[in-house]
C-alpha cells in the first residue's frame, strides 16, 4: 500500500517471476498494472500465521476472565484511506456504548497504552472478548510521497478531520484499490480462546461470520445482541471453540503449512521458468554468502529496532501534549513538532529504513 512504484522497479530489475501478496486476487492487477506482470505468478499469502506456541498455554476459563472486552489499536493516519479509520473507530464507538450495558472494558487507541510481548498475551488471555477489524488500506501511496505529507499535516493540524485531509491529499483515489486481510491478532485470539467481536468481512477466507466471531454491525446497531452473546457462556463458548479448533488447532493456518505451500509454489514457478539455469555455487561460496547475509540482517535489525524505539518515543511525547485536558497545543510546541515531522523524521526514515 506504499512505495509501490519503487517495489515494482525492484521486481523488474531483479527479474522476479513469483510474488506472494495479501492483495485480493481480483485487485492484484489494479495495483501491479505494469505489463511485466502479465507473466508473473501471484500467490496468496497472509500477514501472519497461528502462533502455535500459544496453543498449549494455560489460560483462564471464560467466566474467570476479569475484562469483558479489550482492544488496542493505533489511530492510523488518514493516508490509509477511509478503511484504515475502522481500525480505531470501532474501539472508540464500542467504549462509548459499553457503559450503557455495564461492560468492563479495557479499550484504548493511545500510543502510550500500547502493550507488547508477554504482557500482550496476558492482556488477551484475561479478556472474555476482543474487538477486531480486517487489516489493510483503501488508499495506495504509489510514490510513497503522500504519506509523510499527510502525517506532517495531521501533526500540525491535530483537529483536522478525515474528509478535509482526503480532499487535500488523497487525489480522489481513496477506495479504488482496497487491500483487506486477516490480522495476526485473530490467530492469537483463537489460540488463547478469546472470543472475537468484529465487523463482518472476508478475513482472507479464514474466518466465517457468526461461527468464528460475533458480528458487530458497522453502525453498532446490534450492540444488545452482541452483549447477549458475551453474557452467555454457552453461546460465547461455541464461537470460541469453533475458532480454536477449526482455525488455531487445525494446522491449516500454521507457519509450517505456509512454508510447505511456499516451497510448492516456488518449485512450480522455477520449473515453468524457461530461463537458463545458472551454474551451481560452491559450498564455500554459499557459506561465505550466508555469513555476509547474517551480518547484514543483524545490522538492519538493529536499525529497525532503533527506528521503532524513536517512533514510540515521539508519539508518546505527542500524546502527552494531547492529554492537556482539551487545551490546544502551545505555539512553540507546534513549531517544534512541524520541524521534526517535516525535516528530522524524513531524514531519520531514510537513514534507518532507506525510505
Amino acid at each position: 500500500m506504499r512505495f509501490v512504484d519503487s517495489t515494482v522497479k525492484s521486481i523488474k530489475d531483479i527479474g522476479v517471476s513469483c510474488v506472494f501478496t495479501v492483495v485480493p486476487e481480483d485487485r492484484i492487477r489494479n495495483i501491479y498494472s505494469d505489463p511485466y506482470f502479465d507473466h508473473v505468478v501471484f500467490a496468496p499469502t497472509l500477514t501472519g500465521y497461528v502462533p502455535e506456541s500459544l496453543l498449549d498455554l494455560p489460560v483462564p476459563d471464560y467466566a474467570q476472565r476479569a475484562v469483558d472486552v479489550s482492544y488496542r489499536a493505533r489511530r492510523l493516519s488518514a493516508w490509509y484511506g477511509y478503511f484504515g479509520q475502522e481500525k480505531w473507530k470501532i474501539g472508540e464507538r464500542f467504549a462509548a456504548d459499553a457503559g450503557a450495558f455495564g461492560l468492563k472494558c479495557d479499550i484504548s487507541t493511545r500510543e502510550a497504552d500500547r502493550i507488547y510481548g508477554e504482557k500482550w498475551i496476558s492482556f488477551l488471555s484475561n479478556s472474555k472478548a476482543v474487538l477486531g477489524t480486517e487489516s489493510g488500506a483503501s488508499f495506495i501511496d504509489y510514490s510513497g510521497e503522500i504519506a509523510p505529507r499527510v502525517e506532517a499535516y495531521e501533526t500540525a493540524h491535530p483537529d483536522a478531520g478525515f474528509d478535509e485531509i482526503a480532499r487535500l491529499f488523497l487525489e480522489g483515489r481513496d477506495g479504488r484499490s482496497e487491500i483487506r486481510a486477516i490480522s495476526p491478532r485473530c490467530f492469537e485470539a483463537a489460540a488463547l480462546k478469546t472470543m472475537m467481536i468484529m465487523y463482518e468481512g472476508g478475513y482472507s477466507g479464514v474466518l466465517e461470520a457468526g461461527r468464528h466471531y460475533a458480528v458487530l454491525d458497522r453502525d453498532h446497531g446490534n450492540m444488545k445482541e452482541v452483549v447477549e452473546i458475551l453474557r452467555s457462556p454457552k453461546r460465547a463458548g461455541e464461537i470460541i471453540h469453533a475458532a480454536h479448533e477449526e482455525i488455531a488447532s487445525s494446522g491449516k493456518w500454521s507457519l509450517r503449512a505456509f512454508v510447505g505451500e511456499f516451497d510448492r509454489t516456488v518449485d512450480a514457478a522455477c520449473t515453468a521458468n524457461s530461463a537458463e539455469r545458472k551454474p551451481d555455487i560452491a559450498a564455500g561460496e554459499v557459506h561465505e554468502l550466508e555469513q555476509i547475509s547474517r551480518k547484514k540482517a543483524a545490522f538492519h535489525k538493529k536499525k529497525f529496532h532503533l527506528a521503532l524505539f524513536l517512533h514510540r518515543i515521539w508519539h508518546w511525547l505527542i500524546g502527552k501534549l494531547d492529554d492537556r485536558k482539551g487545551k490546544r497545543r502551545p505555539g512553540w510546541a507546534r513549531v517544534i513538532i512541524n520541524f521534526v515531522e517535516q525535516r528530522i523524521r524524513p531524514a531519520l526514515r531514510k537513514l534507518l529504513l532507506g525510505r
